[in-house]
């Protein structure tokens, strides 16, 4: 199967894969939340973790799915706003609904809650994602085992936002290159990719990890991958290939896995999004909910351990799922779907208004 020939369907399990992952950060930061933490994660020898290795899938089926965006979006403000309106709206909600909540679970008075700078900071830098996002609220959650911390998620939201940037600056850069275009943008995105893996290699070698350049690599990788698509085949055999790789590589116990996995995997995940069918692609009735469970999870499994001090890991887990499902189910109905369709009817008036083509190369126009 060519990955061109079912790129643009949506019948696929790219929902299923990134809820998945998004429920495996819950349960790798269960490690560290939970009462009696931290402990040891599995993996943890390598360098990597099950929650970094979820995050770096996340990043891979962005790179894939926003470079589809880019070729099919009639506009550069456009594309601004397709991004904008996935990112902004459900982390605009979480900030919103978590201030007052979190309130029930700092020491402060109302007067030093609400009235600290650090409320305020919070709102801002985490509702813009300028400057970096903040995970810290006046003396909430002073008592946790990992005390202090409101949502440790975030971090990764302005380095998705940087991604979109750089793949639309490489996309209006590559239109000098005239009928060349698709062209330039992989190389662009290969050498992006070969500079964040030299990186990666470099870090291994000194007994360090680098997640930035790992997350570059992902994304890098999945739009990679999409701008091949036309001659990337997808096999079963090689899917299963890569997971021997991969399952190898974890008795070198060595950080250089974390320099050398990443490319089994991305194919990997696209074996795994597009191969496998029947009852799994009912799934996609449901809904997106992967988005909404990755940045409420964290404030949630802090508030679940605050409750109950005693709680043992297997139930911090299954509770903390429970009701961060429960938060990201409300999420997509009421606020990340009805956005994303707002800016899909904001699109199609203004392509009607204007006369542009929906043709793949309208999205390089600037406007």
């Amino acid at each position: 199967m060519l990955l061109g020939s079912v790129d643009r369907s949506r019948d696929n399990n790219l929902n299923l894969i990134r809820l998945a992952a998004a429920l495996m950060v819950l349960v790798s930061h269960s490690y560290v939340l939970a009462p009696g933490g931290p402990r040891a994660e599995p993996w943890h020898a390598l360098g990597i973790t099950p929650g970094a290795i979820a995050v770096d899938v996340f990043f891979f089926c962005s790179g894939l799915l926003v470079m589809s965006s880019w070729w099919h979006v009639p506009s550069l403000r456009a594309f601004a706003l397709a991004r904008a309106a996935r990112v902004l709206p459900g982390l605009w909600a979480m900030v919103a609904l978590s201030v007052p909540v979190l309130y029930l679970f700092s020491k402060a008075d109302a007067a030093g809650y609400f009235g600290a700078p650090e409320t305020w900071i919070y709102v801002l830098k985490n509702s813009t994602l300028f400057g970096g996002t903040t995970g810290l609220l006046p003396r909430v959650f002073e008592d946790n085992p990992f005390a202090g911390a409101v949502n440790g998620s975030l971090w990764t939201l302005p380095h998705e936002v940087r991604c979109y940037a750089l793949l639309a600056a490489v996309g209006v850069v590559a239109r000098l290159a005239g009928h060349r275009q698709r062209q330039a943008v992989t190389l662009a995105w290969a050498l992006l990719a070969l500079g964040a893996a030299a990186l990666l290699v470099r870090a291994a070698l000194q007994g360090a990890d680098d997640p930035r350049s790992r997350l570059l690599l992902m994304f890098s990788l999945g739009a990679l991958a999409y701008q091949g698509r036309d001659r990337l085949r997808l096999r079963a055999g090689a899917a299963f290939a890569c997971v021997a790789v991969l399952a190898a590589g974890t008795l070198l116990q060595s950080r250089l896995y974390t320099a050398v996995y990443p490319l089994p995997l991305a194919y990997l995940v696209l074996a795994l999004a597009y191969l496998p069918g029947g009852a799994l692609r009912q799934f996609n009735r449901l809904g997106d909910y992967s988005y909404g469970v990755y940045i409420y999870a964290f404030p949630v499994q802090q508030a679940v351990t605050a409750l109950q001090p005693q709680i043992g890991l297997g139930t911090h887990i299954a509770v903390s799922t429970l009701f961060t499902l429960v938060l990201a189910v409300l999420s997509w109905h009421a606020v990340e779907k009805p956005a994303l369709a707002a800016a899909r009817r904001w699109r199609s008036r203004r392509r009607a208004g204007t006369g542009t083509p929906s043709s793949p190369m309208a999205g390089t126009a600037a406007g």
